[in-house]
């Protein structure tokens, strides 16, 4: 029981040279919170009661210690416990046991407000209503201390509480059963204590942390305590009232309305975490996949040609005047001698024709004009003109190295082959978009493919550098404008049709990523549709049992849009934790902080991200080219970069439900030597 404190009141009178005071008059002085406390058990009876349940596991074990000894208890329950187990609250009450409520998810309850201290209350007394028609008047405050508290800021809860009409009930002996004490320890100190007169009242938890040695302890402290004449009683006893006054029945249209609503609130979070640990299980488990694929892999080598076939180099243009230049001079740079350049210019509206015609005295190169039709159309237009055996096609804000084309022109020795795929890494690492971009290249990127080309499954020959076999295209049916992503779309076709795709890491081109956060999103938002639509246009590719089908596709289905829609489910359990755990998880004379979200999940969440990092670094220590302070910003690639991800794997979805699509993106270019630029540091 509370009496209020309230303030003194005094006069003083101030010396008017030397400031100080000369006189005080006291009007009336302030008074102290006043706290009864009442309802003690007599001196041969003792209480038994737990907090922080119910649980499925120690709960349960505690029921039956105390039915097979015939013990009456109080249960002084969580509402969100109650919430996820109702049938366990519903046997205890059964079992003849009294209930009182202990806040709805055990917050410090003198550091949060006074809403979400209403709150707290409101939802575990209707969470307990719903879950056995009963309601109770018994409240036992989280982190109270025995014998109650000794400073005033602890003491505005208790108000609270009391003005709702609810009895506070405290305790007396305090074995720190969360302190890892042993069974025997427990009851050890809860037996002397009983014994030593400091009170006949016992809590014990049957909930929160591991709670093993609580309950294994409790058969012995009843029979200690039995054979040394001590009764066990209940809460209503000591108190002098019926049971139906210490928990009344409640009836109405809203307990069901309860019972539905916390059911559902149940199990979601059940979903939820059933989610977070698919989730983690299968990243695990794709990490460990790609990472012994990637170490497995044996590159692929062919017999010497002995000849050189022709090589059509096709650079496709649209408002390209920028990069245009720097990529025609990158490719006659190239030590492969017997190739022409293709420039095919598909409408643009810039300088870009006559950029292109700088090199118009150059005999390798030759010009295709069109009216603008799409990257796939230009691409085709030059590959019907070709007589070639070998078509390397190259975006034109890109810049190869010299021994690119030779490196990749290498592998059609072997029939077998029917596309090469390059190395992209980033050129313009200029600030930190661009260098999380430069990252992911490194590791997302061209690590993937390494672990691909192991099983042939490799999904994308990039657009920015990828050689041909020109049978090969012609067989697979030519670029298409069905997807917005040709260069996935024909790397399937080809595959289907029987060829192997490999990846020839020392064939590398600089490219330039965008710069700014509107630019990435729009090339990703055209990334992710044109991936979607290429899967689902070669899904039968899985009848076919080809490694692109049973593998690759549903690899990208399940990675590249499924885990980064329910990801940030993951994320939010793993906030919801880490808030209960470092803002909430506060140590007390009466246990610790009982989170909605169990605190284990934090460091498995964390299995994730650090397998994705292990893979980053092995990936940058292991690239010959990378840079290898790129490793440093991965923190922050994972958590501002990787979200922008997201965004765009969303916002393609919703445009393939709506049929909505997404033209021909560009960024804007800004030119400059990107291969110059990679080796300058």
């Amino acid at each position: 029981m509370l009496e209020k404190a309230s303030l003194g009141y005094r006069q003083v009178k101030t010396s008017a040279q030397t400031g100080l005071i000369t006189e005080q008059n006291y009007g009336y002085y302030p008074t102290p919170y006043q706290i009864e406390r009442y309802g003690a058990p007599k001196a041969n009876e003792v209480v038994l009661t737990f907090d922080d349940g119910p649980h499925p596991k120690y709960t349960t074990a505690v029921l039956k210690v105390l039915e097979e000894l015939d013990v009456p208890a109080t249960f002084f329950v969580l509402g969100q416990n109650v919430m996820n187990y109702p049938d366990l609250v519903r046997r205890i009450v059964d079992n003849g046991h009294e209930v009182g409520t202990h806040s709805f998810s055990h917050p410090r309850m003198d550091q949060i407000s006074y809403s979400r201290t209403n709150f707290e209350h409101d939802f575990s007394h209707r969470a307990l209503s719903s879950a056995t028609g009963q309601d109770t008047v018994l409240y036992r405050e989280p982190f109270l201390r025995s014998g109650g508290p000794i400073s005033s800021d602890r003491i505005w809860p208790l108000e609270v509480v009391q003005g709702r009409g609810t009895l506070i009930y405290g305790m007396d002996v305090v074995p720190k059963d969360w302190l890892g004490l042993s069974s025997q320890e427990i009851s050890a100190y809860v037996v002397s204590q009983v014994e030593d007169g400091q009170g006949n009242v016992i809590l014990l938890h049957d909930g929160g942390e591991n709670r093993t040695p609580s309950v294994e302890a409790l058969p012995s402290i009843i029979s200690e305590l039995r054979d040394r004449g001590y009764i066990f009683t209940t809460v209503s006893e000591t108190l002098g009232i019926n049971r139906s006054e210490l928990m009344p029945e409640v009836s109405g249209p809203g307990l069901l309305f309860d019972r539905i609503s916390f059911a559902f609130a149940s199990l979601t979070i059940t979903l939820l975490q059933a989610v977070f640990w698919c989730l983690l299980l299968i990243g695990l488990f794709r990490f460990t996949a790609i990472f012994s694929l990637a170490l497995l892999r044996r590159k692929h080598t062919a017999r010497s040609l002995g000849i050189s076939p022709k090589v059509s180099v096709i650079i496709p243009a649209f408002n390209e005047e920028v990069a245009i230049h720097k990529c025609i001079e990158s490719v006659l740079s190239s030590d492969y001698q017997n190739l022409e350049v293709v420039v095919v210019d598909d409408g643009s509206r810039d300088n870009t024709i006559n950029e292109a015609l700088e090199f118009k005295y150059e005999a390798r190169v030759r010009y295709i004009f069109q009216p603008n039709q799409g990257k796939w159309s230009a691409l085709n237009r030059a590959i019907s003109s070709l007589n070639a055996e070998v078509a390397v096609c190259i975006d034109a804000d890109t810049e190869v190295r010299t021994d690119a084309i030779s490196k990749m022109v290498e592998h059609f020795a072997d029939p077998k082959v029917g596309a090469v795929a390059g190395k992209i890494t980033v050129g313009n690492v200029s600030n930190l978009l661009t260098a999380m971009q430069a990252l992911e290249y490194v590791t997302a990127q061209n690590f993937d493919r390494r672990a691909y080309d192991h099983i042939n499954g490799i999904l994308v020959v990039p657009g920015a550098l990828g050689a041909w076999r020109v049978s090969a295209l012609k067989r697979a049916g030519l670029f298409c404008g069905e997807t917005l992503t040709e260069d996935c779309d024909l790397t399937l076709s080809v595959s289907r049709s029987g060829y192997r795709i490999v990846y020839e890491e020392q064939a590398i081109a600089v490219t330039e990523a965008p710069r700014t956060v509107s630019a990435l999103l729009t090339q990703r938002l055209r990334w992710s549709l044109g991936m979607f639509q290429s899967a689902w246009k070669h899904k039968n590719a899985v009848r076919e049992r080809r490694t692109v089908g049973l593998v690759s596709i549903p690899d990208m289905v399940v990675f590249g849009y499924l885990f980064p829609l329910l990801a940030p489910v993951a994320d939010l359990l793993i906030l919801v934790a880490a808030y209960g755990y470092l803002v909430g998880d506060w140590t007390g004379d009466v246990g610790t902080n009982v989170s909605l979200v169990p605190p284990e999940m934090i460091w498995a969440y964390l299995a994730l991200p650090a397998a994705e990092f292990a893979i980053a670094l092995f990936a940058v220590l292991t690239d010959p080219v990378a840079k290898k302070r790129l490793i440093l910003i991965w923190p922050v690639q994972r958590i501002i970069y990787r979200p922008l991800l997201y965004v765009s794997v969303f916002r393609a979805l919703v445009r393939a439900a709506s049929g909505s699509l997404a033209a021909w993106g560009k960024s804007k270019r800004y030119g400059g030597k990107l291969v110059a630029q990679e080796y300058a540091e």
